[in-house]
């Protein structure tokens, strides 16, 4: 899969969990606009971009949509290497992206792990999803 067709269908996931998030709340259109326009600027969804996806996902969860765990990896560009390195240590474990946003919560208070801007949170993450790896590992030796 090219990196053009993984950000397409990035933004295609993001777009549909923010109108499905619409749905949820119950939100009319205008209020909609009302909401896109306040947090990013613009009057559809459609003149997001990645950054503008993420802020608006933000603000719907803070107007009490849910989270859905099935969500998956999330897009966080700047950091892509602590991002793959969370996701291989999840599939280690076994483990959802919702185990990985649980520690993100535990740890600084930051609800999902899409939310982490500093390399050094990703780096604590990194280490205590380890940590569980290492631990998991050596109760199966036993």
């Amino acid at each position: 899969m090219t990196r053009a067709t993984t950000a397409a269908s990035r933004r295609t996931r993001d777009l549909a969990a923010i109108h499905v998030s619409v749905k949820k709340l119950g939100m009319d259109r205008c209020t909609y606009e009302a909401m896109l326009m306040r947090t990013c600027g613009v009057r559809s969804s459609a003149d997001l971009d990645v950054n503008g996806r993420a802020k608006v996902l933000a603000e719907l969860r803070r107007l009490g949509a849910p989270h859905d765990p099935k969500r998956g990896r999330p897009a966080n560009a700047n950091n892509e290497p602590m991002i793959c390195k969370i996701e291989a240590l999840l599939a280690e474990l076994k483990a959802p992206w919702a185990y990985a946003d649980k520690i993100a919560q535990q740890m600084f208070g930051i609800a999902f792990v899409a939310w982490l801007r500093k390399p050094a949170q990703l780096r604590a993450l990194i280490a205590a999803l380890d940590a569980r790896l290492k631990k998991k590992q050596q109760l199966e030796a036993r």
